[in-house]
């Protein structure tokens, strides 16, 4: 198949979008602008579905640069066994998300979103069907320039403008230091021709890690801002997505026991408090955030342990399984089925969607950081089934062919998991590891029947009241430290001081006696880099 089809599904969206914005700015007209969203959709959908079973070559834009650089600055596009499962996962999100946004017309779910959503999704597929390092990175400079604007756009507190600019900068952060690595692999002489990415694997691990927020654990914001929840979720997937694949992407090198153990760590907890953040969350839009570091913490860990391509398997769950919750707006008595399979596929059980990522996820031999793992996915299932089962906007009320569109988006959501097992990479559907899974789900069977205990003490008028004030206050205190704002603050107060020792300084050589000053200091320096000068 030829190169230039990979531009098909780039393009469609973003023309889609275009002509939705220019619908509703001279004739306005929902159902048409419905009809184009789900359209386009849907052949995106398909498309990628059949570039699965027939490859193109990769498209490549050579010399594009308006000078010669030393370097592979190719912009390289491909579509492959790395690439295909999170386009794929994003195209049918874009689905789902069109599929159930008439539920949503009183949260201002309108053409103008869904065109947001078509360009959104356009700009993730570019970050993830990048086939070199420096086409992600110019994605990712795109990226998050758009989520800086929206959310600037969004938020109207003071507060929460921090909050954003301080998110963006750890993003940005995080491109510097892949900059940083593939100079660095430059210098090592590592061809491009022998792996797209250059082999300073713990730099872009890292360089990941920032931008997906979990090494080091990095959360500025301490409450989701809230969004609009198809556009607030394609937008975190999105962003997510296009650092996952990076993951995924990186040679599996045996890292030095010491670095093993100190990333190990550090993943374990990052990944453990976000999903116990997650589980116990108020709902789940205000436990977004973490479910993206948590299971983002999974992918992490896969790497550290030397199976990148695992990493999929969790990078495809925090898009799919998180959505079905994300997107569940309304309540049906049939609906409740549909969180409950994202949570069997979320489990790792054999032959079911995840079952692949537990092999990557856990070391030759048990230990703690295994047990923190198992107990990482039970606290995630439960926090899957514990927000499905809050009370929604009832479905029945709404028009009969809202009715079906809704659930058939949250099916196909769940549905592409099992496809992307089967039809996806060589021995994704698989048994596993079937011990470790059993006991994440037997853990989240117990953690959900002691919560439905829990409901049924409220109602007796039985609860501890002092076990409850323990239990916030626990949570507050873990909320408060993992934050990091203690250390936001720590690194202004620091830069405040040096700045004031900057400025007495220059009131010091500004002075009568600044000349003096000069000369003692001049002394003082010759004295320290002159050999001998001392004595």
């Amino acid at each position: 198949m030829p190169s230039w089809v990979i531009l098909i599904p780039l393009l469609l969206p973003i023309a889609a979008a275009l002509a939705i914005f220019v619908l509703e700015r001279f004739r306005p007209n929902f159902g048409l602008a419905w009809l184009m969203a789900i359209l386009a959709s849907t052949i995106d959908w398909g498309l990628l579905l059949v570039l699965r079973l027939r490859t193109p070559a990769p498209l490549q834009v050579a010399d594009w640069l308006p000078f010669t650089v030393q370097m592979d600055d190719r912009l390289l596009l491909q579509v492959d066994g790395i690439s295909w499962p999170l386009a794929f996962s994003l195209a049918t999100l874009l689905m789902a998300v069109i599929l159930t946004a008439p539920v949503r017309l009183g949260q201002k779910s309108y053409p103008i979103a869904w065109a947001s959503n078509l360009f959104i999704t356009a700009m993730g597929m570019v970050g993830v069907l990048s086939g070199n390092l420096i086409t992600l990175l110019l994605v990712w400079s795109l990226i998050d320039f758009v989520e800086l604007v929206v959310m600037l756009r969004t938020v109207n507190e003071p507060r929460l403008n921090t909050q954003v600019v301080v998110a963006f900068i750890v993003r940005v952060s995080g491109t510097i230091v892949a900059l940083s690595a593939f100079i660095v692999g430059k210098n090592l002489d590592l061809t491009s021709e022998v792996s797209p990415f250059p082999q300073a694997s713990i730099l872009l691990l890292v360089a990941a890690g920032l931008r997906l927020g979990i090494l080091p654990l990095n959360l500025p914001y301490r409450q989701e801002i809230q969004m609009r929840r198809g556009v607030g979720t394609l937008l975190r997937m999105a962003s997510s997505a296009t650092s996952l694949v990076l993951l995924a992407r990186l040679n599996p090198t045996q890292l030095p026991t010491g670095w093993m153990n100190f990333l190990l760590f550090g993943t374990a907890i990052g990944t453990l408090y976000a999903a116990s953040m997650w589980a116990g969350a108020t709902n789940e839009l205000n436990g977004r955030p973490y479910w993206v570091v948590a299971t983002a913490g999974l992918a992490i860990a896969c790497v550290i342990n030397g199976s990148p391509i695992s990493s999929l398997v969790w990078s495809t769950a925090m898009i799919l399984y998180g959505s079905v919750l994300f997107l569940y707006s309304a309540r049906a008595r049939f609906s409740l089925a549909l969180p409950i399979l994202a949570a069997l596929a979320m489990s790792g059980l054999p032959f079911t969607p995840t079952a692949y990522g537990w092999p990557g996820l856990l070391g030759d031999t048990f230990n703690l950081f295994d047990m923190a793992m198992i107990l990482a996915v039970a606290l995630l299932i439960v926090g899957l089934v514990r927000h499905a089962m809050a009370p929604g906007e009832a479905l029945k009320n709404m028009q009969g062919w809202i009715q079906v569109a809704y659930p058939l988006g949250l099916v196909l959501l769940v549905g592409s998991g099992w496809l992307i097992a089967v039809i996806g990479p060589d021995g994704f559907f698989t048994a596993g590891r079937w011990p470790a899974s059993l006991a994440a789900v037997l853990l989240a069977i117990g953690w959900i029947a002691a919560i439905l205990y829990q409901r049924l003490l409220v109602h007796m008028k039985e609860r501890l009241a002092w076990l409850d004030s323990l239990l916030r206050a626990i949570a507050r205190w873990m909320v408060s430290f993992f934050s990091f704002r203690w250390l936001y603050s720590v690194l202004q107060d620091f830069m405040e001081l040096l700045r004031r020792l900057v400025n007495s300084l220059s009131l010091i050589l500004e002075g009568e006696g600044g000349v003096l000053w000069a000369l003692v200091l001049l002394a003082l320096l010759l004295t320290v880099l002159i050999p001998g000068t001392g004595h």
